[in-house]
């Protein structure tokens, strides 16, 4: 059974640090569903970058973000400009977009 006071007492003694700034990126993803092949494609369209095939929409994000955010990370890093695409590419009639939040 779960005691609600000691995880109360427990949480109540932590000692929290200041606030500390973690850089946010937003990706814009573009997903075109699955097609003929049962597969998921998906790329972004504020980032020059390659797109990624996957056999669901989840396994395709999941795998851009990774990616993505591994490459951002490393921009950063070693104090470089990301090359956002401003404008962004255009949406295709076939892909959703989706906007993903990325922290380093």
């Amino acid at each position: 059974m779960l005691d609600k006071d000691k995880i109360l007492i427990k949480a109540s003694s932590l000692q929290l640090g200041p606030p500390q700034d973690v850089p946010v990126f937003n990706l814009e993803v573009l997903i075109t569903r699955c097609n003929e092949t049962g597969m998921c494609r998906v790329r972004l369209a504020n980032l020059e970058f390659e797109s990624f095939v996957k056999p669901t929409p989840r396994d395709a994000i999941s795998a851009i973000v990774i990616a993505a955010k591994k490459v951002i990370g490393e921009l950063v890093s070693r104090g470089e400009t990301i090359p956002w695409l401003v404008p962004s590419n255009s949406k295709a009639v076939e892909e959703t977009l989706m906007l993903v939040p990325v922290h380093l």
